[in-house]
């Protein structure tokens, strides 16, 4: 099982179709599994960078990819440190809490299900993660509160690193294939704002 990093009970007997899973209990008393969530459990001796965390959340519930506050701080978007991992999803919304972590998914239909890229990992892994442009849309999308510039300002958006990461022509390709009136006239507000 070494190579899938992330694995589920489900995995385990797809490859070891007489697997016990109570082996699953004795190895994690011996300190060689960590259970993430239900069902889903990490070796104990690979890397606990935040990476980890973000492998774990592509994992647990497919289909989903890395966005909104968890992507946008990585790209420098927002100042604040993010202590939960957070996704979009084609499924219900939903979160899972752990004793380290908290993943957060949230809902969009599936023909705005795009725009995310595929960061390496370790070895052969990839994180599903939202390209810069589809992280601030996904927010943008999904909460209907952020509509000027005060909203704006309240995000302390930093709009020098936003204007040199992002390609504005793209985010404008992305946001008129989401097909959503009044969250493109937030959008256009966003952008107003953004060249200021």
């Amino acid at each position: 099982m070494r190579h899938f990093l992330c694995f589920s009970v489900q995995d385990a007997r797809k490859h070891f179709p007489d697997f016990d899973r109570k082996r699953l209990t004795e190895w994690q008393k011996k300190g060689y599994l960590q259970k993430v969530v239900r069902e889903y459990y990490i070796f104990t001796d690979i890397s606990r960078e935040t990476s980890l965390g973000w492998y774990a959340a592509n994992c647990v519930f497919e289909p989903s990819y890395i966005s909104l506050q968890s992507a946008l701080n990585y790209y420098g978007f927002i100042p604040e440190g993010v202590f939960q991992v957070t996704s979009i999803t084609t499924k219900r919304t939903k979160d899972l809490d752990t004793p380290e972590i908290r993943f957060i998914y949230r809902n969009i239909k599936k023909s705005c299900y795009f725009g995310y890229t595929l960061m390496p990992f370790i070895e052969k892994h990839h994180i599903r993660l939202a390209e810069p442009e589809k992280a601030l849309l996904d927010l943008l999308y999904l909460d209907s509160s952020i509509v000027n510039e005060v909203d704006f300002e309240a995000w302390r958006f930093n709009r020098d690193v936003i204007l040199k990461t992002v390609d504005m022509s793209l985010m404008e390709q992305y946001a008129l294939l989401m097909e959503n009136r009044s969250f493109y006239r937030r959008f256009t507000k966003f952008k107003e704002w953004l060249n200021a």
